[in-house]
Order: C-alpha cells, then sequence, then structure tokens
C-alpha cells in the first residue's frame, strides 16, 4: 500500500465533511445538517448557496466510504425530483464541487456515474 492510500485510509469522513462545511460558508452559503429531522439515509448536508441554489451532499471517508441502501434510496428520490446531489469522498471532490458554481448559481459539472451523478 502506497502512502497516498495509507493517509486517505486515515481520514475520516468527519474531516471530509467539515471542510464541506468551511467551503459553503466561504461561499457565503450555508451547511445545515438536516438529518435528525428527516430520518435514515438522508443526505449530510443541505448546502444553500447564493441565489437560492440548493445541493445535497453526502459525504464519505476516501477508503472503504458506501451509500447504504437508505441513502442509495434518497439520492435516486432526490435525484428524480430534479434535486442537485453530490457524493463527495474527499476534499478534492468538495472543490469540484464549488468549482462548477458560477456566479449565476448554475451547475456546470456532471459525473458520469449515479452515485456521482450533478445535476
Amino acid at each position: 500500500m502506497d502512502i497516498d492510500t495509507q493517509k486517505q485510509k486515515s481520514i475520516k469522513e468527519s474531516v471530509v465533511e467539515a471542510y464541506l462545511v468551511k467551503k459553503t460558508k466561504a461561499r457565503g452559503g450555508r451547511a445545515v445538517k438536516l438529518a435528525q429531522i428527516t430520518g435514515r439515509g438522508f443526505p449530510d448536508r443541505t448546502v444553500i448557496l447564493p441565489g437560492g441554489v440548493v445541493l445535497y451532499i453526502e459525504t464519505k471517508r476516501p477508503v472503504g466510504g458506501r451509500l447504504s441502501p437508505h441513502q442509495e434510496h434518497w439520492r435516486d428520490d432526490l435525484i428524480g425530483l430534479g434535486c442537485r446531489y453530490a457524493l463527495c469522498s474527499t476534499k478534492e471532490e468538495i472543490d469540484e464541487t464549488f468549482a462548477a458554481y458560477d456566479e449565476s448559481g448554475a451547475y456546470e459539472r456532471h459525473w458520469g456515474c449515479p452515485p456521482r451523478t450533478f445535476i
């Protein structure tokens, strides 16, 4: 196992989530945790950005983090309703998510696989 993989394995989901909150605040937005209200599987953060853009973000640790069946259900429901959803497992993926956000509030980045679909 190389050093980068060992380093990634030691990163906890809480570190990725804290980074998301920091980056959201830096953009003038709010990263609200609604899981206690909505029940099992709801995305970790509901991100509200200037311009009224709402994004649902699930965070996972970089190595070994995967969606539970409840989380897959919420992902599919939210995407099916036309909501913006992202799965971020690293700080880089969070940076990519925010890099896709332009001043008009539009998102331009689309990942090819369903867990990272960004609508």
